[in-house]
């Protein structure tokens, strides 16, 4: 543990409170206190970023029938927060409001002719412009949907975010606007995954002190019913000048659900719209964990988190050949602004892999 630290802070943390010194301290007996569990929730303002390469491709859909399948995406959110109710003597009910709201997303198209298919005939290079014309719009109706939105948090006493809810718009809804709802649900859900830091019972951890979690939020890929299964996360807290630092490291196993339709690689039909079948088979994925975080040692809550997440078939489900090519990743980072601290969100518009088109910017990783 105490060498991932190093290796993690120095490739996930540029540009960070922990990129200032790289030494760490001695050992002190230190210890961070928690006196209220909920404190992080206390008025505070959030800037949450996250990145996914998807298994399967997604759907995303407009308020005018329009559909587009993209392969991976971004998403950031600033997210002021206030506890509310008591839920019971273990949880809480948070009113957040999203301040801003921005997305990013590749076509499937896009994907497919970067790296699986590189000579790609003119006609479908239209086809691209015209799908990726369809998908900025999309996105600009997305976050114009949820911007300044509010949504409630169920928060436990150990870290745990239990749900995340957006109320329905007041006047109704149609069922497109409920549609998009429901899949910005699951894309925020993924986003505050990150904030889902088990702490041990008690009031305080001393250094050194290392804890399990079986169920981290952060195992919950896109799309699925189940958490993971057959392994866990390893935290452990360290001095690190005078910050206090949790590194997270962990393996476990995710089932894709049936829900989550699979591509059939077979049904693909040129650089149109591939075809699309739910299986039965239902493939498992090895995910593994790493993460660093901040502890603030004035107010015991953590103020910053950086995570990663890769997942790929297990040697049995890639007998397969439809759960060969699967693969997932997911980072994020998650960082307390103060009442006036600077986003800078970057704009919502889709984006290629490269830069290989004039008429669609390249992806660009998260700070």
């Amino acid at each position: 543990m105490r060498k991932l630290v190093l290796a993690l802070l120095g490739s996930m943390f540029a540009g960070s409170a922990l990129a200032e010194d790289t030494v760490l301290q001695g050992e002190p007996e230190e210890v961070i206190v928690y006196g209220d569990p909920f404190a992080r929730w206390d008025n505070t303002r959030w800037k949450v970023s996250q990145q996914m390469i998807l298994p399967v491709p997604l759907k995303m859909v407009g308020l005018q029938n329009k559909e587009v399948w993209i392969s991976s995406l971004q998403n950031e959110a600033v997210i002021e927060c206030e506890k509310t109710w008591r839920k019971g003597k273990r949880f809480y009910e948070v009113a957040c409001t999203l301040e801003e709201f921005a997305i990013r997303a590749v076509p499937r198209l896009a994907y497919e002719a970067v790296y699986t298919r590189p000579n790609v005939p003119e006609d479908a290079v239209e086809r691209l412009q015209a799908r990726t014309e369809k998908l900025n719009q999309i996105l600009r109706e997305w976050r114009d949907a949820f911007r300044t939105r509010d949504l409630t948090l169920k928060v436990g006493d150990d870290g745990r975010i239990v749900d995340v809810h957006i109320d329905e718009k007041r006047g109704g809804e149609t069922e497109m606007e409920k549609t998009i709802r429901y899949k910005t649900i699951d894309l925020l859900k993924r986003m505050m995954a990150g904030f889902h830091m088990k702490l041990p019972r008690g009031t305080g951890i001393s250094e050194g002190t290392q804890w399990l979690d079986y169920d981290s939020a952060l195992f919950h890929l896109p799309g699925t019913t189940r958490g993971m299964s057959g392994g866990g996360v390893v935290h452990q807290l360290n001095s690190y000048r005078s910050k206090r630092v949790v590194q997270s490291v962990g393996t476990g196993l995710v089932d894709l659900t049936p829900v989550l339709v699979a591509w059939n690689k077979d049904a693909a039909n040129g650089f149109d719209e591939p075809g699309y079948e739910e299986l039965e088979d239902v493939p498992t994925m090895k995910a593994e964990l790493n993460g660093v975080a901040i502890y603030d040692e004035a107010s015991g809550y953590m103020v910053e988190r950086v995570w990663s997440v890769s997942a790929s078939p297990t040697a049995s489900t890639s007998y397969n050949y439809v759960f060969s090519g699967l693969a997932y990743f997911h980072s994020g980072r998650l960082i307390e602004l103060g009442e006036h601290g600077d986003a800078n969100l970057a704009a919502t518009m889709a984006v290629a892999p490269t830069d290989r088109w004039d008429f669609m910017a390249a992806w660009e990783n998260i700070d």
